[in-house]
């Protein structure tokens, strides 16, 4: 990508970066996970390396960020756009928050739109403003006889500070001695493995096994809502890659149907889905889906199934609990 670094904008975001070494710091020690795996696929398709830096622009690399348009993630997806691009998301999973499945999602996204406009500005410029908005722009720019690249359409004003912001990023990052910046070291090599755990698992289990905090099971598989995997997929987790063997060895001795625990609710009189779902944590949906329940009918005696947190101080969602700090915690600058 070519930076601009003439252009005023591009000059305004470099200064503003260039004045918050803090932030810089941060957002390196967020993006150590990740980054190394996002530069490895971005490589295998032959795309701008500088892409890797767009999460720093979308998120801040936040796992769990979370905007006012319901974005989420590290790519920050809306709910439409992802699903569009094969994200699943329900009660126990987002996959926009994935970072395997989200990074696909989001380079195949900027395939398609570098293919469509023939330009890495433009596609940047879409994949933030939708591409009907830079089509139109286009067109009226077409229409009026003017130059069609990126600097010079009539966009919003928050792609207008966009792709700006990702060259300044690339520039900061290439040249950090020219502004006064020492940046923070990330190790060049992978921080996280793939393991294949076929079925459901609860999180804790994840912890028991590998001596892993619950936050940071949670930082490298983001897009797990709950605090177990979700019944129906996907059956992976993502692990340092020095905790694979003993994660494995271990898991070898669980039987498969004590991987999660289970309650049995008998339903009394007056009882409804909605109280049964309050009372346990979750919701009406998951308990229609795991009971096979067509309605919300349901009478007096029957058994209702119910999955359960080994860890009870976990039930409530933790995914969810840090994307909802996170979301408070970003400043204007981070996004």
């Amino acid at each position: 990508l070519k930076r601009h670094v003439d252009n005023k904008v591009v000059k305004e975001k470099i200064a503003w970066y260039a004045r918050n070494q803090e932030y810089l710091n941060r957002v390196a020690e967020r993006a150590t996970p990740y980054i190394y795996y996002i530069v490895e696929e971005i490589e295998k398709r032959d795309m701008p390396l500088e892409l890797a830096l767009l999460p720093i622009v979308e998120s801040a690399y936040h796992p769990f960020a979370y905007s006012r348009s319901h974005a989420s993630g590290i790519w920050q997806f809306i709910p439409g756009t992802g699903k569009l691009f094969g994200l699943k998301q329900n009660w126990w999973y987002d996959g926009r928050r994935d970072i395997v499945a989200a990074t696909r999602a989001a380079l195949d996204y900027l395939q398609k739109l570098h293919n469509q406009f023939g330009d890495w500005e433009l596609a940047l410029a879409a994949y933030n403003t939708g591409e009907r908005n830079i089509e139109r722009a286009i067109t009226k720019n077409n229409a009026a006889k003017k130059k069609t690249d990126f600097f010079s359409l009539v966009v919003h004003k928050e792609t207008r500070g966009y792709v700006p912001s990702l060259l300044a990023v690339a520039e900061i990052i290439a040249n950090p001695e020219k502004y006064g910046l020492t940046l923070k070291a990330i190790p060049n090599q992978a921080y996280f493995t793939k393991v294949d755990i076929d079925g459901q698992l609860d999180l804790s289990t994840v912890a028991s096994l590998t001596g892993m905090t619950m936050d940071e099971i949670y930082t490298l598989n983001p897009g797990f809502s709950r605090w177990a995997t979700d019944p129906e997929g996907p059956h992976y987790l993502l692990l340092p890659l020095d905790k694979e063997k003993i994660f494995l060895t271990g898991l070898t001795t669980i039987p498969k149907d004590q991987r999660v625990t289970w309650n049995q609710h008998v339903i009394s009189k007056g009882e409804t889905l909605g109280q049964i779902a309050e009372y346990y944590k979750t919701s009406v949906a998951m308990l229609k889906e795991t009971n096979n329940l067509k309605d919300n009918l349901i009478h007096v005696g029957q058994t209702l199934m119910i999955p359960g947190s080994k860890n009870t101080t976990r039930m409530n969602s933790p995914a969810l609990d840090h994307q909802q700090r996170v979301a408070g915690a970003l400043t204007p600058g981070e996004k």
